[in-house]
């Protein structure tokens, strides 16, 4: 994620993050927001750039960027190009006048078509990005999921995808979601999911969620369990530390060696109104 730039800044703020889609240990594409606030320059801007010569974008007429909506076709029919630093948004009030430029704008959030040429095959994938420009100064970037297909030269997959669909690709992250209702009087209910951090085929935590509604416990849990030894997470006074973007996560950080914790709990028991983690 490319941090938020505050209206009231001067002229020259600017972050950049960057990507490693196919996760070889090469960064493919780099994000990139600025800021300006000056006497001829009011407003931000957000691009996409390849970071090597085998990384091509989906394009429009303009040579900016497409956005894509979810199950949009991602195919070697469409119109491909290197588009060196391509706005994503630009909304700048200058010297000429107010200018807008780039295709996440109205739209913020979006789907990018990307391929990468890796050895003899063509990688079709996409990364759903969000992006931002205000007119008043301030911009953002933040890059919620993306995938990619796998280099496999003897079982290719058609070089066909849909925008925001993982199947036959490498997804790059996942939202996981639990959601569990009210229940009646009398009883207990719970979800739990996993999730495989390091895409090695082995599940690395569980995340839970439970609820009870009886005469001694009226109340509701998020937890988050380590599935197997050495996982450790970051840890705050009592609980696993919540972090905002941008933090920094040290080897030296106070690790919690029992990778147990609640995220947000709260509820009546026998000993009253209880509460528990630092998602609350």
């Amino acid at each position: 994620m490319v941090p938020i730039f505050l209206p009231g800044q001067p002229w020259g703020p600017e972050a950049y993050d960057s990507l490693d889609l196919n996760r070889d240990g090469q960064y493919d594409v780099l994000f990139h927001c600025s800021s300006c606030n000056s006497v001829d320059c009011i407003g931000g801007t957000t691009s996409a750039s390849p970071m090597h010569s085998n990384v091509e974008f989906m394009l429009d007429g303009d040579n900016f960027i497409r956005q894509l909506n979810m199950g949009d076709a991602i195919d070697e029919n469409q119109t491909w190009g290197w588009a060196d630093i391509s706005i994503l948004t630009h909304r700048v009030y200058g010297v000429g006048g107010y200018t807008e430029l780039g295709n996440w704008f109205p739209q913020e959030d979006g789907y990018a078509g990307i391929r990468i040429i890796s050895g003899q095959d063509t990688l079709y994938g996409w990364v759903k990005i969000q992006a931002g420009a205000n007119p008043n100064g301030g911009a953002f970037v933040q890059v919620n999921l993306w995938a990619i297909e796998e280099s496999t030269i003897s079982n290719q997959p058609p070089d066909f995808i849909i925008a925001g669909s993982t199947s036959d690709l490498v997804p790059g992250n996942q939202t996981v979601v639990l959601e569990q209702g009210p229940i009646p009087f009398g009883g207990g209910d719970g979800e739990t999911t996993e999730l495989d951090l390091n895409q090695d085929g082995i599940d690395d935590v569980t995340f839970n969620v439970t609820i009870c509604n009886t005469f001694d416990c009226v109340s509701s849990s998020t937890l988050v369990l380590a599935m197997h030894g050495g996982f450790r997470f970051v840890s705050g006074q009592l609980y696993a530390k919540r972090l905002d973007s941008g933090d920094t996560i040290f080897s030296n950080a106070n690790w919690n060696l029992s990778a147990n914790s609640d995220l947000a709990s709260q509820g009546l028991g026998f000993n009253g109104f209880q509460s528990a983690g630092e998602w609350l």
